[in-house]
């Protein structure tokens, strides 16, 4: 745990405060400073400075550490903002993978790349990630050097649902290559808007995103993308599909669905931004995952029960 205060004395002028600490504490990256400045935590010629302010020759920069935040025991398990248990979340865990219900608004790991080079910049952040509780709760999983903390894949913040976690480096590679071999097979729980008229399709678009920016288009120079969907049940306002990515692509699912004019409810970059007050968030659910066990070779599936609140929000929306 880092408390100590970092004290460097600028011999550059007219560089940007975020630029020379990022310089100076190689294998942080510039948002990961970006994020400590704004929080209070750096100082020049001890008064808080802007990310942007432009140093001189010999002023005093300092830099004090946090207290690791973002997992913390409470005596009756570990908790997230006191409403989740990491422990009560695991689905399945042997000595290779760690299967786990992910909730809704727990982002995987934190922005930037501090955490790929010193991992406990994870628990610096002021925002919780699912990389912070393993490195807290399941450390032997970076004292193995397993790649990116055994992280094979991601989930958005809002988006919950099933993920698996390698815990060792021969497990990570195993998973890691049927991901790219598209051997896992993925199944998504949706709340889309309006009644979809097919009872089921595939989407074939594909996707990309423009230089330095956030949303991913359709591009026909973009990536293959792939996405079946079936209808489970439908209303004049909604529709509750069960969808089945073939490939992986960031934000694939919401892109497509969006582009075949009924996005997800609740998503507000690719959807209508304010939705009712009945839905609490975006209504996508990891239900179900399923690949061969890196241990025995044998296929194994997992399914992650639909949360409380994503039931709640499909029965408001029905009712409207």
């Amino acid at each position: 745990m880092r408390k100590k205060i970092d004290k460097l004395i600028s011999h550059d002028s007219g560089v940007r405060l975020d630029a020379y600490l990022t310089k100076h504490f190689t294998g942080y990256s510039r948002s990961f400073f970006q994020n400590m400045i704004g929080r209070g935590y750096v100082r020049v010629d001890g008064v808080e400075r802007e990310r942007s302010f432009r140093l001189s020759a010999g002023q005093l920069v300092e830099i004090k550490w946090p207290i690791e935040a973002g997992v913390r025991d409470e005596g009756s398990g570990v908790r997230m903002d006191g409403n989740w248990d990491f422990e009560k979340a695991i689905l399945f865990e042997d000595n290779e993978v760690l299967v786990l219900n992910k909730p809704s608004g727990l982002v995987v790991h934190p922005a930037g790349t501090s955490w790929l080079n010193h991992p406990r910049a994870a628990l610096m952040e002021s925002r919780p990630s699912l990389v912070g509780y393993l490195l807290k709760l399941r450390p032997k999983i970076i004292q193995r050097k397993v790649p990116r903390m055994g992280v094979v894949h991601r989930l958005d913040a809002e988006t919950s649902g099933v993920m698996v976690v390698a815990k060792t480096a021969p497990a990570y590679n195993s998973l890691m290559n049927q991901f790219k071999l598209r051997q896992v097979k993925k199944v998504y729980r949706a709340v889309v808007k309006g009644a979809v008229k097919n009872d089921q399709g595939l989407l074939e678009i594909p996707l990309g995103r423009k230089p330095h920016g956030r949303k991913i288009e359709v591009m026909g120079s973009g990536k293959e993308a792939v996405t079946g969907y079936r209808v489970v049940k439908r209303s004049s306002a909604a529709t509750l599909l069960e969808v089945f990515p073939k490939t992986g692509r960031t934000h694939q699912i919401r892109v497509h669905l969006s582009t075949m004019g009924h996005p997800v409810v609740g998503d507000h970059l690719y959807g209508k931004k304010n939705e009712a007050s009945g839905v609490p968030r975006m209504l996508l659910h990891a239900y179900q995952l399923e690949f061969d066990c890196p241990r025995t070779g044998k296929r194994v599936r997992f399914k992650a029960v639909v949360p409380t609140d994503f039931k709640k929000a499909w029965n408001f929306i029905k009712s409207e």
